[in-house]
């Protein structure tokens, strides 16, 4: 049973665009806080400019999307960069960057080219001119003078890694798959790398491919290591369920700690805690971050361990009209005071005389931190 069948991509950030004051002012100093007691108060790029992007050519730069490090439904950060003429280097570029419980945001937009005298790439708008933009084999480094286009701390300033192209120019991310030995149908657009910062010279990799018939759900997952001075990847193997705590292990062996490595191999389950604690904070309603007695009730554990809302149990009968094949079901199983048990399991028929269930895992909601485990593979 694909473990991911039920996964949804995790929920686009919601932006709150007209308040009273008095509701405005709450939500800036409650969202701080939130922010800091989540432990994902966003931070400067821990790797220079100078260490990542050298001097770019009219030939460095590749269309498609890229992400900020550390990319979560609570620090959103991308750029897509488009073609305009390529054979004359010129490309548009947008930008943007919200953070924090609070949405903070930033966003530019403008039209870029190269410029030979100059030896760089300048932007064409002159509201922009002092914006100077760097780009690598996997990554476009922004930079200017100041804040002056984004909120707070939510300038979109500093280094996105190249995610998902389409274009036979992404020599880095052809590299990625062939690593991997990915198929061919996933390098057109259905494969996302995510980009984790190790330290100044090492970035971890997180490579999610999509099913080609449905995006919705995560076919494969791989992990490499990707050596910045040396320009070298190096294959880390499967990030799948059954793998997880060997790669646990491996990770931790770099340098991740304990919440990178859960946030890396649990990525769905801690987006869609992060997900929830902001849709509960944008309705004023109080999450287990801002009190040490809030506890995830029934519904919520559900939505986090398998990313359906407003219901403790989901049945997808899958067989065919000869009643051959399995019905797949996600229920919670107890639940007490500590922990809610959700169950993952089919019913499995091949024929009058075999019948069976199957179990694909039971999952651990810890109802005071979010965090999920699981009892086969953890």
């Amino acid at each position: 049973m694909n473990m991911n069948w039920s996964s949804g991509a995790a929920k686009g950030f919601r932006l709150i665009s007209t308040l009273l004051l008095s509701l405005a002012l709450m939500i800036v100093v409650t969202g701080c806080s939130s922010d800091k007691a989540a432990g994902n108060s966003p931070a400067p790029h821990s790797i220079a400019p100078d260490k990542i992007a050298p001097d770019s050519t009219a030939a460095t730069v590749v269309p498609g999307r890229y992400l900020i490090s550390n990319y979560s439904p609570v620090n959103v950060g991308f750029a897509e960069v488009t073609a305009l003429n390529a054979e004359q280097s010129r490309y548009h570029l947008s930008l943007s960057v919200v953070r924090g419980f609070s949405h903070h945001n930033g966003a530019m937009e403008f039209d870029f080219g190269w410029d030979a005298d100059m030896s760089e790439f300048k932007p064409e708008d002159e509201e922009f001119k002092d914006v100077s933009l760097r780009f690598t084999e996997n990554s476009l480094t922004v930079d200017y003078p100041g804040t002056g286009y984004g909120g707070m701390n939510a300038e979109p300033k500093g280094t996105y890694y190249l995610s998902n192209s389409d274009s036979k120019e992404a020599s880095f991310l052809t590299k990625l798959y062939e690593l991997f030995g990915l198929p061919e149908a996933y390098s057109s657009g259905y494969s996302d790398v995510y980009t984790f910062e190790l330290d100044d010279t090492r970035l971890l990799l997180l490579v999610e491919s999509q099913n080609t018939l449905d995006k919705s759900e995560v076919a494969e997952r791989h992990l490499a290591l990707y050596d910045i001075p040396a320009r070298s990847l190096e294959n880390l193997g499967e990030a799948a369920d059954y793998n997880v705590a060997d790669n646990r292990d491996k990770l931790q062996s770099l340098g991740a700690d304990k919440d990178l490595v859960y946030r890396v191999l649990r990525k769905s389950y801690h987006d869609r805690l992060i997900d929830l604690e902001m849709q509960k904070f944008d309705e004023g309603e109080p999450g287990f971050l801002n009190t040490e007695e809030y506890k995830l009730s029934e519904q919520e554990a559900f939505y986090i361990a398998t990313g359906l809302n407003n219901m403790t149990r989901y049945v997808n009968n899958a067989r065919g009209e000869d009643n051959i094949g399995s019905i797949f079901i996600m229920e919670v199983d107890r639940s007490d005071e500590a922990t809610v048990v959700v169950h993952l399991y089919e019913l499995v028929r091949n024929g009058e005389d075999d019948e069976h269930t199957a179990t694909s895992d039971w999952l651990e909601v810890d109802r005071a931190s979010g965090r999920v485990s699981s009892s086969l593979f953890d």
